[in-house]
């Protein structure tokens, strides 16, 4: 097989890269291209039924290609590769991301209504909207992971922060070189992690800020979108109600507001815990466990054990257990499930019998990626199977 070929990029696949035929037949994932990109590429890895390649020579540029806006952009050795889709149009972009939604929605037999899907909710800034970032240093630069290695893509700038944290990247990079920041034998680096809420003294080397969302302006959206499944339960719907994953209570706070019943909100962090206890939120009792093991179940089961309401928002992995966690809950009626990874959400709802669900809304937290949230509405079926 030869090692360089001319093709033309005809798809992009669930990862984001671009997806060209070699002329044997084999398929070749290559980052930084997009569908009408036509060129030179040379392979870089070989499996069995696909490859890995690179464009080396760009001949003909897809139509919706643009200049990207940063200049830490790129895909070689030592460009950053954080934002990989910052050279195509973001409504481009936004139509990648529907047709991932609804594809690997079909394929796995979970729309039931042609309206279940809903259109997705665009970023209303491409630029200026992360609220928070972690860097990795080694004491003589700081910035990201370059893509594809294991090296620091030294970074002077971040295009996709807000203003808060971009002046806090300024004020990390003014105290380099840093001998107490240099890595301790046997590790590369050591990270920084910054969010908008954080004063430049209380950054600490190594040390986790307690879990948000990153895009204000759609997180906003998104607790109005829980606001409105609250406030509007049936009579039926109505009663106690199970958070997990509440992190320090960015929807816990919905729950507070808008339900008149008991919320039972769990989380395993206990930084996170205290600053959710901070909140002093009314209606709300707070339960810390590690949700992932079913040891802590029946202490959630004994908390609330009439629960007619899950809500959860758990981190990229799901939740793979969630089908036998809700055995524990006959009386469960609704569950909202908050997810930043489609293949994981998929595996999650698949596995709920009598179950259907009965909103999908994909919300664009994360311009130039292909990653997305998801909210998903779920409803328990009148004919489901229940078990005490």
């Amino acid at each position: 097989m030869s090692e360089e070929f001319k093709a033309k990029v005809r798809d992009i696949s669930s990862l984001g890269l671009g997806i060209v035929d070699h002329p044997s037949g084999k398929v070749f994932f290559v980052p930084g291209t997009w569908v009408g990109d036509e060129g030179i590429f040379r392979i870089e890895s070989e499996k069995k039924r696909y490859g890995h390649a690179r464009l080396i020579k760009l001949e003909t540029t897809s139509p919706v290609r643009v200049t990207p806006s940063c200049p830490h952009h790129g895909f070689e050795f030592g460009s950053c590769g954080g934002c990989p889709w910052m050279m195509v149009e973001y409504n481009e972009q936004l139509v990648a991301k529907t047709k991932f939604v609804s594809q690997a929605m079909k394929r796995a037999n979970l729309l039931t209504s042609v309206d279940a899907l809903k259109p997705i909710w665009a970023s209303p800034k491409t630029l200026g909207f992360r609220n928070r970032a972690q860097f990795k240093t080694d004491g003589k630069r700081i910035g990201y992971v370059s893509a594809g290695s294991h090296e620091i893509a030294e970074i002077e700038d971040c295009l996709i922060l807000n203003d808060k944290c971009r002046d806090l990247l300024v004020g990390l990079r003014k105290q380099l070189p840093s001998e107490n920041w240099k890595a301790s034998p046997g590790h590369d680096w050591n990270f920084i992690e910054i969010d908008d809420g954080l004063e430049a003294e209380a950054i600490k080397l190594n040390a986790r800020q307690a879990f948000k969302q990153a895009d204000e302006d759609q997180n906003l959206r998104m607790k109005s979108w829980l606001e409105d499944k609250i406030s509007n339960l049936s009579e039926k719907d109505r009663g106690p109600i199970v958070e997990l994953f509440c992190g320090s209570g960015n929807f816990t706070e919905i729950l507070s507001r808008f339900s008149s019943h008991q919320t039972l909100a769990v989380e395993s962090t206990p930084h996170s815990l205290e600053k959710l206890k901070d909140r002093d939120l009314v209606n709300v009792e707070v339960l810390q466990a590690d949700i992932f093991l079913s040891e802590s179940w029946g202490k959630i089961k004994s908390s609330m054990p009439e629960a007619r309401v899950l809500v959860l928002d758990p981190p990229r992995i799901g939740f793979k257990s969630i089908s036998k966690f809700i055995e524990n809950f006959p009386s469960l009626q609704k569950i909202f499930y908050i997810s930043c990874s489609i293949p994981d959400f998929i595996r999650d709802i698949s596995s709920l019998v009598g179950w259907e669900l009965s909103e999908l809304q994909p919300v664009d937290q994360f311009p130039h990626t292909p990653h997305l949230e998801l909210l998903a509405e779920l409803t328990r079926r009148e004919d489901a199977p229940q078990k005490a």
